[in-house]
C-alpha cells in the first residue's frame, strides 16, 4: 500500500473518531457548533474516501485509452474537496443564522469545550501527518487535505 493511500485511511480514521465523539456531545450538549464539526467530520470522511479512490485510480499505469496514465485525476480530486468545503460552510453559516434568531440554552457547555479540544489536537497532528506524506510524496491530494485541515487550527 502506497503511502498516500495509508494517509487516506488515517483521514479517513480520524474523521471516524470525530464525527462519533462530536455527535455525541453535539447531541447531548444541544450545541450547534459541535454539531455542525461533526456535519463536517462526516463531509471529511466522505472526501478522505473519494480521495482514496482517486488515489487508487491515479497510480494506475498508463494504457491504450490513457496514454501517459491517470494522474490528472488528483487534480479533480482536488476541486471536488474544495467544491464540497465551500458547501458544508455554507451550511455551518445557515445553521448558525438560524440559531441566532432562535436561541435555544445550552447544557454540558464543560463536554462541548473539551470535544473541541480533542478535536484540535488531533486535526493539529494529522495536518503535521498529511504536511509530511505531501512533502515525501508531492501529491496534490494529500497536500489539499492538509490545508483542509489546517485551516481549521488555525
Amino acid at each position: 500500500m502506497t503511502l498516500q493511500k495509508k494517509a487516506t485511511i488515517v483521514s479517513s480514521a480520524t474523521a471516524t473518531l470525530l464525527i462519533v465523539i462530536k455527535l455525541f456531545i453535539g447531541l447531548l450538549s444541544g450545541s450547534v457548533a459541535v454539531l455542525a464539526s461533526a456535519i463536517d467530520s462526516v463531509l471529511d470522511l466522505i472526501v478522505s474516501a473519494f480521495n482514496y479512490f482517486a488515489i487508487a485510480k491515479a497510480e494506475q499505469p498508463a494504457n491504450q485509452t490513457f496514454n501517459y496514465g491517470k494522474g490528472k485525476i488528483e487534480a479533480l480530486a482536488a476541486v471536488i474537496e474544495g467544491t464540497i468545503i465551500c458547501m458544508s460552510g455554507l451550511f455551518i453559516l445557515y445553521t448558525a443564522i438560524k440559531k441566532l434568531f432562535y436561541p435555544e440554552a445550552l447544557s454540558h457547555l464543560s463536554s462541548s469545550i473539551w470535544v473541541m479540544l480533542v478535536s484540535f489536537i488531533l486535526t493539529t497532528m494529522l495536518v503535521a501527518f498529511l504536511h509530511h506524506v505531501a512533502k515525501k510524496t508531492h501529491s496534490m491530494v494529500i497536500e489539499s487535505d492538509a490545508l483542509h485541515y489546517k485551516n481549521r487550527c488555525a
